[in-house]
C-alpha cells in the first residue's frame, strides 16, 4: 500500500475506531497516541523517502471509487440540505442544488468519459503539507482526548460527545491528507466536502 492510501484511510479507520471505542480515558488515550506517532511518522518517511525526487505520481484509478466519492458528495448535499430546512435558512439549500446539479451534468457529460492516469502524487510543497497536517493535527486531537473529560467535569450540563468530536477530528485529517495528494479535480473537490 502507498504511503498517500495510507495517510488518507488510516486517520479514517481511526475515526471509526474513535466514534465505537468506550469513554474509557486509558483505552482512547492509548490508542491515540500510537495513531497520532504512527500520523507524524509517515510524513517523515515521505521527508526522507521523496523530498530529493521530483514529483511522484501514483495510479489509482477505479470508476467504483469515482461513483463511490460520488454517492458521498450527494449524501453529504442531502445533509445540508436537511440541517438547512431545519433551521429555515434557504440560501444554502439553492446554493446546494446549484452545485449538485452542475456536478451530475458535468459527471453525466464529460466527467465519465475522463481519464486520469494518476489520481495521487506527492512533491516537495504536498510533502511540507503532510508534515504540517500530521504533526500539528496529531498534536491537537491528542489535547482533545485529554482535554475533553476534564472539560465534562467542569461542564456537566454539556451533552458529551467525545465519540463524535474524535470521529470527526480524525475525518478531518484524512480529508486534509486527501486534498494534500490528489492529482485529480473531482478528488479534490471530493476531500474539500468532506472538510
Amino acid at each position: 500500500m502507498s504511503p498517500l492510501i495510507f495517510l488518507i484511510l488510516f486517520p479514517l479507520c481511526i475515526a471509526v475506531l474513535a466514534a465505537v471505542l468506550p469513554l474509557a480515558i486509558t483505552l482512547r488515550r492509548i490508542v491515540g497516541v500510537i495513531a497520532n506517532g504512527i500520523l507524524c511518522a509517515v510524513p517523515v518517511y515521505l521527508l526522507v523517502t521523496y523530498l530529493d525526487q521530483g514529483p511522484a505520481y501514483f495510479h489509482l484509478e477505479s470508476h467504483v471509487v469515482n461513483i463511490f466519492m460520488l454517492a458521498v458528495e450527494f449524501f453529504i448535499a442531502a445533509f445540508i440540505i436537511y440541517i438547512s430546512i431545519r433551521a429555515k435558512r434557504y440560501l444554502p439549500v439553492l446554493l446546494v442544488a446549484v452545485q449538485s446539479v452542475m456536478m451530475l451534468i458535468f459527471e453525466v457529460t464529460a466527467g465519465s468519459s475522463m481519464h486520469i492516469e494518476h489520481s495521487l502524487f506527492v512533491d516537495k510543497f504536498s510533502i511540507i503539507m503532510a508534515l504540517i497536517v500530521g504533526i500539528i493535527g496529531s498534536a491537537i486531537c491528542l489535547y482533545a482526548i485529554g482535554y475533553l473529560p476534564e472539560y465534562h467535569e467542569h461542564h456537566k450540563e454539556v451533552k458529551d460527545r467525545r465519540r463524535y468530536f474524535a470521529f470527526l477530528m480524525y475525518l478531518f485529517l484524512s480529508a486534509m491528507f486527501g486534498i494534500i495528494f490528489s492529482n485529480n479535480l473531482m478528488w479534490v473537490y471530493f476531500f474539500w466536502e468532506i472538510t
